[in-house]
């Protein structure tokens, strides 16, 4: 769930390849590198010289892919928006460190050939933290975000999984604004692009204290943030404090369903004025992700509440068929099971399990009729459980039942 805008709070605020051919590769790579080295000063640049070699600057297009590729490998470098800043020098440097080769920093069309050849078997970053303190990693055994996961909230926003690393997530929403995140609920905004305004943050937390904050306990951290427009220099840095408390488990009703939350509560101090003072995400487990959350100004009057509608995995990378087929399950027991009764779904092509359990129907006020559901999503038989909790309506005359605010087929 996207965190509010830090300053203007505007808008919405997780080596395969066989040996032999990985040894291809490599003796491949070793000879463009002996080419490199064997490259003379009178050859021009991007003729004759090998692809990984070329020396030439890359645009701000090809800046932007090298952004990218360096995310999806975990490197860091804020936003994908073709600006070679700090943040993108220091992590084209890690990239650079942990593949072995000079560190200049430098982007070039050189570093983007090598990226994209190698994407397959990206070295991954070393334990090297790109801001002061990371957020705990999720557990290998669990179901996190998927690429393509999407959120669907009561005000018409949708916010859909781009990439995933080890401890946070891309996003982009439906208005086209993308933001990174940690995967630990409550934590500031890495970074975000919100049109021309951009931004990113470090956090600076006590390790020793656990996150989230154990119950009724508090856990404080500061916050430094820097934004700026387009590609303008004039940068606007903001120091502050958060405070953030574990007040416990709440009853939480959204249109998504009726929730056992974790209210996670933080303040920052000092805040700018007109927006957020405190906000607090009500989080579920088992769900991964937050199904409410509250701004509040400085005398606890509420300027902001996001109310999840729906939670609806992405599966970016399944088959066709595995998509369909989910899809059709989910209809059939919205149009057929009675409230409380489960319909068991599998597929075999990616090995997962599902359950599909409707837990209420109702009409809304234009009687329309609607029912509120969970999907299941499991590894096998008895691996772990990703929770997708939904509200779908059927309009009259019609036989498919459709996700509100997101007007297509539920599932």
């Amino acid at each position: 769930m996207k965190h509010s805008h830090p300053t203007t709070e505007g808008r919405r605020d997780r080596i395969p390849a066989g040996n032999a051919w990985n040894c291809a590769r490599a003796l491949l790579l070793g000879l463009g590198l002996a080419l490199a080295a064997c490259a003379t000063d009178e050859q021009s640049p991007g003729s004759d010289l090998p692809a990984f070699s070329d020396p030439r600057p890359a645009d701000r297009q090809e800046v932007s892919e090298i952004q990218s590729l360096l995310a999806e490998r975990g490197y860091d470098p804020g936003p994908a928006d073709g600006i070679a800043g700090r943040r993108t020098v220091a992590a084209i440097k890690r990239y650079q460190s942990d593949a072995g080769l000079p560190e200049d920093g430098e982007p070039t069309v050189g570093l983007l050939a090598r990226l994209t050849a190698t994407a397959d078997e990206a070295a991954r970053p070393v334990e090297r933290p790109a801001m002061p303190v990371e957020a705990v990693p999720m557990a290998s055994d669990e179901i996190g975000y998927q690429p393509g996961d999407r959120y669907v909230y009561a005000d018409g926003l949708v916010e859909t999984v781009q990439r995933v690393g080890m401890d946070r997530v891309s996003w982009r929403d439906s208005n086209g604004d993308s933001f990174t995140a940690m995967t630990a609920v409550g934590l500031p905004l890495v970074d975000w692009g919100y049109g021309t305004w951009l931004g990113r943050s470090e956090t600076a937390r006590d390790e020793s204290a656990p996150w989230p904050p154990m119950p009724e306990t508090e856990a404080v951290f500061d916050v430094r943030t820097e934004e700026w427009t387009g590609e303008g220099d004039d940068r606007q840095v903001t120091d502050a404090r958060w405070t953030c408390r574990n007040d416990g488990k709440r009853k939480v009703q959204v249109p998504a369903g009726r929730f056992d939350a974790i209210a996670i509560s933080c303040e920052r101090s000092p805040a700018p004025a007109g927006v957020w003072q405190r906000r607090v995400w009500f989080s579920v487990p088992e769900i991964g992700h937050p199904v409410r959350r509250d701004d509040l100004d400085g005398a606890g009057i509420e300027l902001q509440s996001a109310r999840l509608v729906a939670a609806l995995p992405g599966g970016k990378d399944w088959p066709p068929a595995v998509r369909a087929g989910l899809r059709a399950a989910v209809q059939e027991a919205l149009s057929t099971r009675p409230v409380g009764r489960e319909t068991a779904w599998r597929s075999t092509a990616i090995g997962d399990n599902f359950t599909i359990l409707v837990t209420r129907e109702f009409r809304d006020s234009d009687g329309m009729l609607c029912r509120t559901y969970v999907l299941t999503r499991r590894r096998g038989d008895t691996g772990p459980r990703r929770l997708y909790p939904a509200l779908a309506c059927k309009p009259a005359g019609d036989t498919i039942w459709r996700t509100p605010r997101l007007e297509t087929p539920a599932g």
